[in-house]
């Protein structure tokens, strides 16, 4: 079976989930854990949540969070009022709460998903590999973001750009205030954040192919990101100072 490059993002992205229900848990536990990104940890209390989450030297992610939960102050947006605007926050809440899922995206959830919902398919999959995306381009921000940044963002998001140049062309900036801009923001240049997007997108492509075929036939689709995964490995192993602040 075809896996990720190692040491290539193997088991880089850090994903916490948070239930009191023993069994939910180890569900997801489980399978989140066989998709080869992915390093998971279960808390079954929101102050062992908070423990993980304040581990030095550790960044999360994103956050599975199940509402219903007591906390410190007997609120159950406990953890996402305190840390929502470090961690990307998907919560899960039953489908006869979507007031509280809305609510959640409110404060600043990434997603809200009604229980329940199948693992069958790559739905949470996908879900969290969005998070993760956008936790890096959406909350590492130094000095705040402005109309201009979260243009560029939602294009670089919903189009199939290839290049800087074609990133700036299509958020209406030139190159260069696209550096200036995204340097004052981010402290770093617009082509690591954009190598760092291909990565991970590649990366999300791969992974989804070799957990999809998992236990089957090797799948020759995988095959055409070969090249990719090459040249994001070379990406990754130049920059590792730079890249591990996103993947410690």
């Amino acid at each position: 079976m075809t896996t990720i490059t190692d040491p290539f993002l193997n088991k880089k992205l850090n994903i916490l989930v948070v239930d009191d229900e023993p069994y939910i848990l180890d569900i997801f536990q489980e399978y989140l854990n066989s998709y080869p990104l992915y390093s998971v940890t279960i808390a079954s209390s929101v102050e062992i949540a908070e423990n993980h989450i304040l581990e030095k030297g550790k960044r999360w992610h994103a956050c599975l969070l199940d509402l219903g939960m007591a906390s410190p102050d007997f609120d159950e947006f406990y953890l996402l009022k305190k840390y929502g605007i470090k961690i990307p926050f998907i919560i899960v809440s039953g489908a006869h709460s979507i007031a509280k899922g809305l609510k959640a995206k409110s404060l600043g959830a990434f997603e809200a998903i009604d229980k329940p919902f199948s693992i069958e398919n790559l739905y949470l999959i996908n879900i969290i590999n969005s998070a993760v995306i956008g936790g890096i381009f959406l909350y590492d921000s130094k000095n705040g973001r402005n109309e201009i940044v979260d243009k560029a963002i939602q294009i670089l998001f919903s189009s199939n750009v290839s290049s800087i140049a074609e990133w700036s062309f299509k958020s209406c900036i030139s190159e260069s205030n696209h550096r200036k801009i995204w340097n004052e923001i981010y402290g770093i240049s617009p082509k690591k954040m954009f190598c760092i997007y291909r990565m991970l997108k590649i990366a999300f492509e791969f992974a989804n192919k070799a957990f999809e075929t998992a236990g089957k036939e090797p799948n020759n689709g995988i095959s055409k990101f070969s090249n990719e995964i090459i040249n994001l490995q070379k990406f990754y192993d130049e920059n590792k100072q730079f890249v591990s602040q996103y993947f410690s």
